[in-house]
């Protein structure tokens, strides 16, 4: 490891359109049950159809917040990488408890070029953050070519495995 601090590089990488992503989500909710509750009021709908409203928010809810996860800022410095949602920390791994890095292609259905999904695995001994056991993010709709090289630096830095699927295969390799 290197204990020159200034030549380690630090990123703060924000993924775009999460407030509108919000505001979408709060929308289609509240469309869902106002739109019940009114039905179930005025025509008399049936209890049915208010639970089935309000179980299709809750899986809207659900998806959601997957995607907000997917979606929070990444922040890389010298000891570990994070991940923040709305100013909280969400996930954290130190580097020096990075058990493997794995780079798997997606199939996207409205995308012409490949995307890619980068895990980062957590070794079982993740004192940072015990329920953290992987950060992952995908390189759909965002440039992540800077990211990607911070998080390169620090492979190299503390000699993680680099793992990535190709053909269905898995192949070692020194960097993403």
């Amino acid at each position: 490891m290197n204990s020159d601090l200034k030549n380690e590089p630090t990123i703060a990488f924000k993924f775009k359109y999460k407030l509108l992503f919000a505001a979408l989500v709060v929308l289609i909710v509240s469309i869902l049950l106002s739109g019940s509750i009114v039905g179930y009021i005025r025509q008399g709908t049936g209890l049915g159809m208010l639970i089935i409203a309000f179980v299709m928010s809750l899986f809207c809810v659900f998806v959601s917040f997957l995607v907000f996860i997917g979606r929070s800022d990444v922040l890389i410095d010298n000891t570990g990488i994070t991940r923040v949602l709305f100013g909280k920390i969400i996930r954290r791994i130190n580097w020096d408890n990075v058990k493997l890095v794995r780079v798997s292609p997606l199939s996207r259905w409205d995308s012409r070029k490949q995307v890619s999904a980068y895990n980062i695995f957590a070794s079982s001994r993740n004192a940072t953050s015990p329920r953290t056991r992987r950060i992952y993010f995908g390189d759909y709709g965002v440039d992540v070519h800077e990211l990607i090289s911070v998080i390169n630096f620090y492979i190299n830095e503390y000699k993680i495995p680099v793992e990535k699927i190709i053909d269905g295969k898995r192949v070692s390799t020194n960097s993403i």
